[in-house]
């Protein structure tokens, strides 16, 4: 047996599968490059955009006539706002324009400030001296300064003119829980917003800063010590109630709802209080932040004021180009502020004139429902890269199965040609703009037999995938992960290409796929080890390999679960080779793994094409060797650990998986199978009652 060898290195795929577009060099991002289409337009301008492709986009954008835009670019973390947005970068076609990009970089504010200096020209730096002086606080010391902060805003009278929520205040004095000594020591709300001001470790996933009822939940603990401490009966109250729906929040949140989710399902009126506490401190956190910060909004604002001033005397346009808003959160208003301002409807003719604006920016759908109505209705174009399916938005670029493969097909190519050819193919493009990518697999001498086995996109050896694998991998990914979706580019990157491309020392050792290959982000239903638990190709593996130790019996579990088709045990003929449940004996011996199936075919299978791609996709048919019949398959800082309910609320629904009927069913069968429990009891009754009632039996 010869096992199949890697034709590429862990440095390369780590260098080229980089997940956030605004990384790496414009070489690998052009070899890469996804055409962003299919996607919706909308807002009061949409028909600026008179196609729903990034061609069309650019053409609005960057039209000479174009003085003003305020652009959305909306879509989950992932789902390749970053890669439009650097790509509008890229093409942007007047170098008089005076274009910045600011990229997520950290995800934090003080980057983003950071960036935006280093950007702008040298000649605006000392603009930037009225932003105000940064506190020299530790982090413990910037946790103690918000908090303070907060609580001072929550009194009455602190702002000029009042908050809209004053009275409240007034009625609930909530700033004496603030400086109570166990809730200012103990509470942990404060310290996880200022981690993803401060980008979250690397891992903010444009998440928003805001509080939430899981911080609430979270508070409740240190509330108990506040009635007789000395507080007014008003405060005492307040922390009453948080205690008393802390226990309706702990109902939902153990049934894996999250704060959002939460808040917009469970009865208004049992989180009443919690909701009302929520929306004063978020209406405070940008005063905080700042004052944590030593940051100054008004600062801001006026620098955009004098660099536009400037501008506009040179006869040049603004453009900015955010890739995710949540970056700024701190100074956000702010900057929404600058961005929505027309130079085209100057209210008072004795201000300066500024120079015309474009932006775009890009923002989740979770940001998007929390900005402010007369921000909103100031955006004039909306770029919506997904739909909502259930809790999440989709991805248009990855709704389509023939796209997904193209998707694949770019990034495995370009890891095998690795950085110096892709720099060598970026330097002719000037000259040769058609030229396509690198493709080193239209030269290699195991091509053949190579894509016999594995398939091919765009003349792109899919090895060590094969298209089948690619869908059962991408189908295996959660679509709601406590607020995240993995199904988008960057899911399909780290949790489908990078697990297997890292490790390409398993080819070569002939102990490939590995465990690694079955990330977290995978549903637990769709794990070969759940999906092989007892069914009849399970037990040929059992028996074939009794004597091979767990780990080989494990690969040969993940090859069948992702490569084939494992309801199905059967031997058939495909070509000229057989093949188990839809795994050839050809790609057994590519993972060095033994052929376990009958000695010649039980039933000839009849070849079936693949789904060829979409018109509008620019990518040909995925190729694959012949296969049998295809059975149908289903499509940041987090919070510390939150009590248990101390009673039962009974509120909370059970939250089920985010798939289809059927598909849910028949995993609970098969897992029932195994020795699971079922938890949908009172629906499989219903389903057997159906099936043996006379009503069902005369029409079967």
């Amino acid at each position: 047996m010869t096992n199949a060898l890697a034709c590429w290195t862990a440095q390369n795929a780590n260098q080229i599968i980089a997940t956030e577009a605004l990384q790496g060099d414009d070489a690998v991002f052009l070899a890469v490059h996804t055409v962003m289409a299919g996607f919706d337009v909308a807002g009061p301008s949409s028909a600026d955009i008179q196609n729903n492709d990034e061609q069309a986009v650019l053409d609005a954008m960057s039209s000479v006539q174009r003085q003003h835009a305020f652009c959305v670019v909306q879509g989950e973390a992932g789902s390749g706002k970053s890669h439009l947005i650097r790509w509008l970068s890229v093409k942007w076609p007047h170098a008089s324009d005076v274009k910045i990009l600011l990229r997520r970089s950290d995800g934090s504010l003080e980057g983003a400030l950071r960036q935006l200096k280093q950007r702008l020209p040298t000649e605006f730096e000392p603009l930037f001296s009225n932003l105000g002086q940064a506190q020299r606080a530790s982090s413990q010391g910037r946790a103690n300064i918000f908090i303070s902060t907060l609580a001072d805003s929550l009194e009455v009278g602190h702002f000029d003119p009042p908050l809209d929520d004053e009275s409240w205040c007034a009625k609930n004095l909530p700033a004496a829980l603030l400086r109570h000594p166990d809730v200012r020591k103990g509470w942990t709300g404060p310290s996880r917003i200022l981690k993803l001001l401060e980008g979250g470790g690397g891992e903010r996933n444009s998440a928003t800063a805001d509080f939430d009822l899981l911080d609430i939940l979270e508070l409740s603990r240190h509330c108990f010590t506040v009635r007789g401490s000395g507080v007014r009966p008003a405060t005492e109250e307040l922390a009453r109630r948080i205690i008393a729906e802390a226990d309706v929040i702990a109902e939902w949140a153990a049934e894996h709802w999250t704060a959002d989710e939460i808040a917009q399902k469970a009865p208004a009126h049992q989180v009443k209080t919690s909701l009302e506490f929520i929306a004063a401190l978020n209406r405070r956190r940008n005063h905080a932040i700042q004052n944590v910060l030593g940051v100054s909004a008004e600062g801001l604002k006026a620098l955009f004021r004098q660099v536009r001033e400037i501008l506009a005397k040179r006869g040049q346009r603004l453009v900015l180009l955010l890739e995710d808003i949540t970056s700024w959160e701190g100074l956000d208003d702010s900057l929404i502020d600058v961005l929505v301002f027309n130079a085209e409807v100057r209210g008072d003719e004795r201000e300066a004139e500024v120079c015309p604006l474009i932006s775009v920016v890009g923002l989740t759908p979770q940001y998007y429902h929390k900005l402010q109505a007369n921000y909103r209705g100031r955006i004039t174009h909306e770029i919506q890269l997904g739909r909502v399916t259930r809790e999440l938005q989709d991805v248009a670029t990855l709704r389509d199965r023939a796209a997904r493969l193209a998707f694949a097909s770019r990034y495995l190519a370009a890891v095998r040609a690795g950085p110096e050819r892709l720099g060598a193919w970026a330097g002719r493009l000037d000259s040769e703009p058609d030229l396509p990518p690198p493709n080193v697999c239209l030269g290699c001498n195991e091509r053949h037999k190579c894509v016999g086995t594995f398939g091919e996109v765009n003349g792109v050896s899919l090895f060590p995938f094969t298209g089948r694998s690619l869908d059962r991998l991408y189908d295996s990914l959660k679509e709601s992960d406590f607020g995240l979706t993995w199904k988008t580019p960057r899911g399909m990157l780290q949790s489908v290409l990078l697990p297997s491309l890292a490790e390409p020392h398993r080819l070569d050792e002939g102990s490939y796929p590995g465990v690694g290959i079955e990330r977290h982000s995978m549903e637990d239903h769709r794990r070969a080890d759940r999906v092989l638990s007892s069914n009849r190709l399970a037990a040929i593996i059992a028996t074939q390999m009794a004597d091979q130790p767990e780990s080989e019996r494990g690969r040969m579990r993940r090859t069948f679960a992702y490569w084939g088709d494992p309801d199905r045990a059967d031997t058939s003929e495909q070509g000229s080779e057989l093949a188990l449940a839809d795994v050839t004996q050809s790609l057994l011996a590519a993972f060095n793994l033994p052929w376990i199936g009958a000695d010649r075919a039980e039933i000839e299978r009849p070849a079936v094409p693949d789904i060829p791609a979409s018109p509008k996709d620019s990518a040909s048919p995925a190729v694959e060797p012949e296969r049998g019949p295809r059975t149908n398959e289903a499509p940041a800082p987090t919070h510390p650990n939150v009590p248990p309910p101390s009673r039962p609320a009974g509120v909370a629904p059970k939250k089920g998986p985010s798939k289809t009927e059927l598909e849910r069913l028949r995993d609970e069968l098969r897992n029932w199978s195994a020795g699971d429990s079922i938890a949908s009891t009172t629906e499989w009754n219903k389903t057997v009652h159906l099936l043996v009632s006379p009503s069902y039996s005369r029409w079967a």
